[in-house]
Formats: structure tokens, C-alpha cells, sequence
């Protein structure tokens, strides 16, 4: 589990193949100083013995046509033209449940000391005003979540979850798995 501090017994479960979390992360680099995202699809599912639900995003589909920059992306229509595009072509009875971006090292973009980049807080897993603001207009329901993927010296590339817990967006507990499970 990630974040496993931040889950609570409550909250639906989200499971992530690995291969989108990787997949993220590869974009995320080859962005280099520019944010970048996509849309998470899968399956929203229920345990045959317990009946609870839990998600499980199967795949994601790399953000066409954004205007990006090192602090901002912006999803336009033809971006989620696109997005819908790719999944009917799956054919594979998925849903799109939620969005990933990225930050890249804000230390590094300002020229920090190298010294310095290990204590910044600007290397912080956040979400901004503007991701709530755009998971709440697309993807406000209960089981829709979000991926961030950040950058900075300390850390390296490390992915966080976010998602609705009682009205707020807010880092959530996920799990990931490497097979075709839940598919």
C-alpha cells in the first residue's frame, strides 16, 4: 500500500496497476520541466463476499492537445475528445474514474542549492487549488480519484493518491498490483 498513513478504514479502496503508476512516471520524465497528465480508466467493482465496492484503474491514457508549462496544465476539449476517443477503441468495458499530472522539481527550476533541494517545501506532494477545482468539476463522485506524480532531489519521482473523503480532496491510501487482476 502507499500512503498508508493517510487511509482510512473507511474510504473505498483503490487498487492501481503498476504499469499506470510507471507509465506516469515515464511520461512525467520525458516532460522533463513541464507538467503533463492523462485520464485513469477502469473498473468500478464489489467483493462478492463482503459486497463492498473498490476501484481498480486498469490503464491510463497520456494527455493529448494540453497547453503545459512548468507550473500549470491545462486539459482542453480536444484533450478529453481524445481521451474518449482511446477508450472506446479499448473496447474493454472501462470507465474513466479520474485524472494524473505531474510537478516537476520546483527546487531545481529555481536554482536552488543543491543543499537546500533536500529540506525545500516545495518539493511537497500538493494539490493545488486548480487540481480540486478540476477534480471537482469532472470527477466529483465518491469513487473518482486523482494521481500525482512529483519530482525533487530528495525524493526522486514518487506517485500520491488523492480522492474524496467527506467533501474534500484529500491524499488517499492505494494499492498496487502487477498483474491482469480486476481486469
Amino acid at each position: 500500500m502507499h500512503d498508508a498513513s493517510s487511509g482510512l478504514p473507511d474510504d473505498m479502496p483503490i487498487i492501481v496497476a503498476q504499469r499506470v503508476v510507471d507509465e506516469a512516471k515515464d511520461l512525467a520524465r520525458q516532460a522533463g520541466d513541464l507538467e503533463t497528465g492523462g485520464v485513469l480508466i477502469g473498473k468500478l467493482q464489489r467483493d462478492a463476499e463482503s459486497r463492498a465496492f473498490f476501484l481498480v484503474i486498469t490503464a491510463q491514457i497520456a494527455a493529448l492537445h494540453t497547453d503545459a508549462s512548468s507550473m500549470k496544465l491545462t486539459f482542453t476539449a480536444e484533450t478529453w475528445g481524445a481521451a474518449r476517443t482511446a477508450l472506446a477503441l479499448r473496447r474493454r468495458d472501462e470507465g474513466l474514474f479520474g485524472w494524473w499530472h505531474s510537478h516537476p522539481d520546483f527546487c531545481r527550476l529555481r536554482n536552488c542549492p543543491m543543499d537546500r533541494r533536500q529540506r525545500c517545501l516545495s518539493g511537497s506532494r500538493f494539490f493545488s487549488g486548480e487540481d480540486v477545482a478540476l477534480t471537482a468539476a469532472l470527477f466529483g463522485r465518491a469513487f473518482h480519484c486523482a494521481l500525482l506524480v512529483s519530482d525533487s532531489a530528495a525524493t526522486g519521482l514518487v506517485a500520491t493518491m488523492f480522492g474524496w473523503r467527506r467533501g474534500s480532496v484529500v491524499s488517499r491510501a492505494y494499492h498496487t498490483i502487477t498483474s491482469n487482476q480486476g481486469e
